[in-house]
């Protein structure tokens, strides 16, 4: 299922700014959702969590897979308009670190933190590696 909406990763990462990987995109969607099995969240393949209606942290739904990428209105979320995982990304403090550095371990580090049980920095950074590699088509 992911690679039906493959324009839509390719465009959002040429939008990233230029030190951050133009895959990151469709490879956090590959590895949030297990290759498109799994998506918590309605059209959520980047397992965005944010205050729910009632006041709970919760996977975001989203309308469709474009605002789950570039934000805008989501009236699945009382109409307030979402960032999106651009924006989330691009204006969000909490990843300065990552914008600077360009290392995805800096992003891991608050999108998916190991006290979360998402496993150590550097093994998160290795699957990310081996994801990527894999796409690119370069030799294990």
């Amino acid at each position: 299922p992911i690679l039906q909406n493959l324009p839509t990763y390719i465009n959002a990462g040429n939008q990233l700014p230029e030190n951050i990987d133009p895959l990151l995109p469709i490879i956090l969607a590959i590895r949030e959702t297990q290759g498109g099995r799994y998506n918590k969240g309605q059209n959520n393949p980047y397992n965005i969590r944010g205050k729910g209606l009632g006041g709970q942290t919760e996977f975001i739904s989203y309308p469709d897979l474009e605002t789950a990428t570039f934000g805008g209105n989501n009236p699945l979320y009382g109409g307030v308009n979402s960032q999106g995982l651009l924006k989330l990304i691009a204006e969000n403090a909490i990843y300065d670190k990552f914008r600077q550095s360009g290392d995805v371990r800096d992003l891991f580090e608050r999108y998916s933190p190991p006290t979360d049980s998402n496993g150590p920095l550097d093994e998160q950074a290795q699957n990310y590696a081996w994801i990527r590699n894999n796409i690119l088509g370069v030799p294990q």
